[in-house]
């Protein structure tokens, strides 16, 4: 029967791919009939997402019903003739979808899993189907693999244009089919990524935008976003957990600058962005093991004719990070700078509300200070993926833009 959700292209390419991986589990013991509804259903599935072919979105969601009509073609009888078409799809959007460095267009880290995740499932079915893996399909898994790698903290995937933890096994299931590169890569520099990797500290900048009208769905209006983690326990996450809709997607609920309490671009009701800047500007020093990343943004040129520029170091040993926010504006405008603690994170504030002292669960501490007089705590709850209530709290630092140009320091070192 017919529902909208139970029959959205995506969902119904990953029901079928479901049934197909689980194909000998209930096929064994079942009948004749059993099996002559199975195929009706999947091949009145199958004719569903052929038709809408052509209106589907040009996106990772694309890449899934490939993959079933991959799947279809080769496990399901009297459908083979779908394999060529199929494939001759998969190349195109391969070369679409994936970037020079690897890194899925749509430059969220959890998507990019899940498109490694069905593409390394094609080369698998290509293998045991005796049919050849072709050199752009292997070539992407290569290039992707080392990306998976290079948005990984040492306890799980960041969080950028993402609300929630990703679930660890799914991780843990893709690092076992694929080789870990000699070396994780500083930067993507066509996506847009910047990480700083020290011993026991790891950071990671999101310094890109998205680079066309696809590459914005699902998406957050944000941009100059970061994480921080320490050994194995995040420190600093870049959204909110636990939100859902429009408000995860808000530039407030991120780890950046929001000016006016307003979004930085604008969010459609198509899951889609509008009012993307051309640019951005990123300039990276590194001397003596320490590093020094410049993001210059202009997220907020067409509605207030203000620039962002955030500049943030981290020493060669990773326990002395510090941050610049500039914000040149010709109005005086409320600003917002946000940072999201790791719900684990426990806080105190200290003389008079000026610094803020940072417990993580392995005991560390960190001391968070700013050139401001007073830093604020909020604190809020949600509900993670067991359903469970947290708490979770962010460092808010608030106030209005002087003319010409606003200079806010911020401080995190450990004690």
């Amino acid at each position: 029967s017919w529902n909208s959700k139970t029959w959205n292209d995506y969902i119904l390419a990953s029901r079928i791919c479901s049934w197909i991986h689980h194909y000998d589990f209930f096929f064994l013991t079942s009948n004749d009939n059993f099996k002559k509804i199975f195929f009706k259903s999947i091949s009145k599935q199958v004719n569903h997402l052929i038709k809408n072919f052509s209106y589907l979105k040009k996106n990772s969601e694309l890449m899934r019903v490939i993959k079933t009509l991959i799947y279809v073609s080769i496990c399901i009888p009297h459908k083979d003739s779908l394999y060529q078409i199929a494939i001759f799809n998969l190349k195109t959007e391969i070369s679409k979808q994936i970037l020079k460095d690897g890194c899925h267009f749509q430059r969220i880290p959890k998507i990019h899993m899940e498109v490694l995740y069905d593409l390394i499932d094609i080369r698998s079915i290509l293998k045991a189907s005796g049919k050849k893996v072709f050199k752009d399909l292997q070539n992407a898994i290569e290039k992707m693999s080392v990306v998976n790698y290079f948005f990984l903290h040492k306890d799980n995937l960041t969080l950028f244009n993402e609300s929630g933890n990703v679930d660890s096994s799914f991780v843990c299931e893709i690092i076992d089919h694929i080789p870990k590169p000699k070396k994780i890569p500083r930067e993507l520099s066509e996506s847009g990524f910047q990480r700083i990797d020290t011993k026991d500290t790891v950071v990671i900048v999101d310094c890109g935008i998205p680079q066309n009208y696809n590459a914005t769905y699902k998406t957050h209006a944000y941009t100059a976003g970061f994480e921080i983690s320490y050994k194995k326990k995040r420190v600093i996450i870049n959204s909110a957990p636990g939100l859902k809709g429009n408000i995860s997607k808000s530039t407030a609920a991120h780890s950046t600058l929001t000016l006016n309490n307003t979004n930085a671009y604008k969010i459609l009701s198509n899951d889609h962005l509008s009012r993307i800047p051309e640019s951005i500007k990123v300039k990276r020093v590194e001397r003596y093991n320490s590093n020094l990343i410049e993001i210059e943004n202009y997220s907020y040129k067409q509605q207030y004719d203000s620039i962002h520029k955030r500049l943030l170091y981290v020493d060669k040993k990773g326990t002395d990070i510090r941050g610049e926010e500039n914000i040149y504006c010709p109005y005086e405008l409320v600003y917002d700078i946000r940072f999201y603690l790791d719900p684990s994170v426990k806080t105190s504030q200290i003389n008079n509300g000026k610094a803020i002292l940072l417990k993580l669960p392995n005991g560390t501490g960190w001391k968070f200070i700013s050139s401001l007089d007073k830093i604020n705590l909020v604190s809020s709850r949600y509900m993670e993926i067991n359903k469970q209530p947290k708490n979770n709290e962010h460092i808010l630092i608030t106030g209005k833009t002087m003319e010409l140009i606003t200079i806010i320091k911020w401080s995190l070192k450990k004690y």
